[in-house]
C-alpha cells in the first residue's frame, strides 16, 4: 500500500507489528503497562522527512505518493480496503450474528450496538448521524485493564454510510508518540496537526482519508466512493471537525 509505515501495536492480548495505509505519519501505540514508555518522548514530533528511520523504498513511495497527489488528486493504487468498505453492509449481519455467540470481552467481531464493547474511555460518537446508516462497531487499540483505573478496549471503530460520503469507518485511537513530517501536515481540523489521501483506479473506485492527532489521540475517517471527487475530502475534513468537536475532552490518561 502507497506509503505504509509500520506501526508498533503492544497490548495484553498481543504484540504484533502490523501495516497501515497512512502516508507521513509514525505513530506508537502502547494500551497497557507492560512496557513502559518514557514520559520524555511522548507526544507529537514534527521531523524533517529525511530524519524517518525507515527503510529506503518506503522513502521513495512516499515521495512518489506526494507528487501523485499534487498533480492528479489521488495516488493510483488499487486498495482493497475499498472493496472491504463498500461490503460492509452486506457482510455485517453474518458478523455481528457470529459476534452474540461469543461471551468474551476480548472479542473484535463486528457488534451491532456500542454497548457491546467495553471501551475505557468515553466514546461520544459521530454527530448527526442517523443511526440506519450505522453498520456496527469493532474495538480497536488494545484491552487494557491496569488497577484502579476503567478497564476496556483504548481504541473503537464506528461503519457507517451516507448517500454523500459513501461506505466509511471511523476509528479513534490512544497513542503515546507520533512523528509528523513538517511538509506534508497541514492544520485542518479544528487546528490540529491532519493528513489527507486519496487512493484507488478509476474502474474500482477511491478510498479518501482524513486522519488528525492530539499528544495522545489518532483518529482516522476513513470512506470509500466509487467516483472521484475532491468535494467528498473537503466533506469529510467538515464531518472531522464536528466529530473531533464533540469527542474532545474525553481521551483517558495513561
Amino acid at each position: 500500500m502507497a506509503g505504509g509505515i509500520k506501526i508498533k501495536v503492544s497490548n495484553m492480548i498481543n504484540k504484533k507489528l502490523i501495516i497501515v495505509p497512512l502516508l507521513f505519519v509514525t505513530p506508537i501505540l502502547n494500551a497497557s503497562t507492560l512496557e513502559p514508555f518514557p514520559s520524555t518522548d511522548r507526544g507529537i514530533k514534527y521531523v524533517e522527512q529525511s530524519e524517518l528511520n525507515i527503510p529506503p523504498a518506503f522513502k521513495q513511495e512516499m515521495i512518489a505518493s506526494q507528487n501523485a497527489m499534487q498533480k492528479q488528486g489521488y495516488i493510483e493504487k488499487d486498495n482493497s480496503y475499498i472493496n472491504e468498505l463498500m461490503s460492509m453492509r452486506k457482510n455485517a449481519l453474518r458478523e455481528i450474528r457470529d459476534s452474540k455467540k461469543i461471551a468474551n470481552p476480548y472479542d473484535t467481531h463486528l457488534k451491532g450496538r456500542l454497548s457491546d464493547i467495553k471501551l475505557s474511555f468515553g466514546y461520544k460518537g459521530i454527530p448527526n448521524l442517523d443511526k440506519k446508516n450505522i453498520i456496527g462497531y469493532a474495538p480497536a487499540g488494545g484491552y487494557k485493564k491496569d488497577n484502579g483505573k476503567p478497564e476496556g478496549w483504548t481504541g473503537i471503530a464506528t461503519f457507517f454510510e451516507t448517500k454523500e460520503l459513501g461506505s466509511c469507518e471511523y476509528s479513534f485511537n490512544h497513542i503515546l508518540a507520533i512523528q509528523l513530517v513538517k511538509d506534508t501536515v497541514k492544520f485542518l481540523v479544528n487546528n490540529k496537526p491532519t493528513n489527507t489521501m486519496v487512493e484507488g483506479v478509476p474502474h474500482n473506485g477511491f478510498l479518501y482519508d482524513v486522519t488528525w492527532y492530539t499528544d495522545t489521540t489518532m483518529s482516522s475517517l476513513r470512506c470509500a466512493n466509487k467516483k472521484f471527487d475532491l468535494t467528498i475530502k473537503n466533506k469529510m475534513i467538515e464531518l472531522a471537525r464536528k466529530i473531533d468537536a464533540k469527542q474532545a475532552g474525553t481521551a483517558l490518561h495513561h
